[in-house]
């Protein structure tokens, strides 16, 4: 199959004005929407956006301190980022359950004008990939690392297809 070329280019149009947009809307649009989910306390503050391969994220910061990050899937890098979103939300609840793990709680995931976001609580700490990158562990660790993490993908991996699976594309959650 070829690359298709045309395709590619009205992907970076979307994904341009779904930027402009995005930008032109900020600070006011991280604020408004974390707001919705701590409907008794006043958003005050909205970092830079930073950028991984598939989300836009805004930490915002409330009057009383508490942080809440604010993600929205890339318009163009992922296909289906409603069902991304719902993935990651069923994957975050289920990690939730390990105390020894740090996972941020999702407090919403739902819709704006266009497209889902999610907000969850803004957990302190070193991310995995900085941690593994500037610590140089030795092989061990990332043995161990690794195997962690492959022994709870293979235990929720059916709990991940059924609570997927379970979300109705009705849920007013995601609308």
């Amino acid at each position: 199959m070829e690359w298709d070329h045309l395709a590619e280019e009205k992907g970076q149009e979307l994904f341009a004005s779904w930027l402009e947009l995005l930008s032109q809307n900020s600070p006011s649009l991280p604020l408004q929407l974390a707001e919705r989910h701590r409907p008794d306390h006043r958003a005050t503050d909205a970092s830079d956006f930073t950028t991984d391969a598939y989300n836009m994220c805004c930490i915002v910061t409330f009057e009383d301190g508490f942080r809440v990050v604010v993600r929205f899937p890339i318009l163009g890098r992922s296909r289906f980022r409603t069902e991304k979103s719902r993935d990651e939300v069923a994957v975050m609840m289920f990690l939730s359950k390990e105390p020894q793990i740090p996972v941020p709680i999702v407090l919403g995931a739902v819709r704006w004008g266009c497209g889902p976001y999610v907000v969850t609580t803004f957990v302190e700490g070193t991310l995995l990939s900085r941690q593994l990158k500037d610590a140089s562990p030795s092989q061990v660790t990332l043995e161990r690392a690794y195997h962690e993490i492959s022994a709870y993908w293979r235990s929720g991996i059916q709990i991940f297809r059924n609570m997927a699976c379970e979300q109705k594309a009705d849920d007013p959650q995601y609308k």
